[in-house]
């Protein structure tokens, strides 16, 4: 699939021609399928843990690409329909897709099972583990009731010479194609508690990973690295199809929107223009010109949401206040 050529084209020209494609024709074609490839090449660089023995070469990186668009052309193509009206969020609408598809085939790795095991079945659910709280030294590690909570930094050795040590420890007799649980989950708890009591302060979620694949390297295949926890930054929050991704991204656009008073929204489009534009705009002088789009900025600044879907409320922001 793809050619030559299409590499030579940078990401933001292949989004404008696709946006342009899918208000044509309302559904994906070539420009489209160019952008997957491109964004899909890029994207699996953040995922070692996926990465095959021979590297990411084009044949790996297409056959992600072809299993991605058969498993969910449907909805995206909904998606991009629905919302798709600046190559910005056509572009990182399909960047999501194609960054949560990737991050659930990372989760079925062996690595990204026993991350998932401790984030869903353990950590959260169990009160004698605590989460330092957002501002706090650490935030959004993991740390033992009644323990410090400032980050650990020390070596690893102790930690899982710790996951050794717990007594008692027995594999769990299993039967079937599924792969077989760690441990108990008993033991599983107390390793965790007994790593923890070891650091005597915080571990974030990938640092227990490691030190669990070590304590149990058979359930570990030899490409399984390390997950950082950049693969992982959206693992808690529910990404399989993200439909609700759509009347967020709505809800957010409209309550920006609705705060911006109308001399506000008609300078909205001109933000990123030359000071020129912006003075012929409002019929003001250079210094007046520059205080306005600052006052803008810095207001826009305060309302966007803070989190990954801040550049896709503000394409959409951008628009509907371009809108005649």
């Amino acid at each position: 699939m793809g050619g030559q050529r299409e590499a030579e084209v940078s990401v933001d020209d292949l989004a404008a021609r696709a946006c342009e494609e899918v208000q044509a024709l309302g559904h994906l074609g070539e420009a489209c399928v160019k952008l997957l490839f491109a964004l899909m090449r890029e994207e699996t660089r953040r995922f070692t843990v996926l990465c095959p023995p021979g590297g990411w070469d084009r044949d790996a990186v297409e056959d992600l690409a072809s299993e991605f668009f058969v498993e969910k052309v449907e909805k995206l193509t909904a998606d991009l329909v629905t919302i798709g009206v600046t190559p910005q969020i056509v572009g990182k609408l399909m960047r999501r897709w194609i960054r949560n598809f990737l991050i659930d085939r990372a989760r079925d790795t062996p690595l990204g099972r026993i991350r998932r095991k401790l984030e869903e079945d353990m950590l959260g659910r169990d009160p004698e583990f605590l989460r330092v709280p957002a501002g706090e030294e650490g935030a959004g590690r993991w740390y033992l009731a009644g323990q410090p909570s400032y980050p650990y930094g020390g070596d690893f050795a102790p930690l899982i010479d710790a996951a050794y040590a717990v007594p008692g420890v027995k594999a769990v007799r299993w039967s079937g194609p599924r792969r077989p649980p760690l441990t108990s989950d008993a033991s599983l708890r107390a390793i965790v508690a007994a790593v923890l009591t070891a650091a005597g302060g915080s571990l974030e979620v990938a640092q227990l990973v490691r030190v669990v694949a070590q304590r149990f390297p058979a359930t570990a295949e030899p490409e399984d690295t390390s997950i950082d926890d950049d693969t992982f930054e959206r693992v808690t929050r529910v990404v399989k199809d993200d439909p609700g991704f759509v009347l967020e991204i709505r809800e957010s656009t409209r309550e920006v929107y609705d705060q911006l008073s109308p001399s506000q929204r008609a300078l909205v489009p001109y933000l990123a223009c030359d000071i020129k534009v912006v003075m012929e705009v409002l019929h003001v002088g250079r210094s007046r010109a520059y205080e306005a789009v600052r006052h803008v900025q810095d207001l826009l600044d305060r309302l966007l949401p803070d989190d990954d879907t801040r550049d896709v409320v503000c394409a959409g922001v951008v628009e509907r206040c371009g809108e005649k």
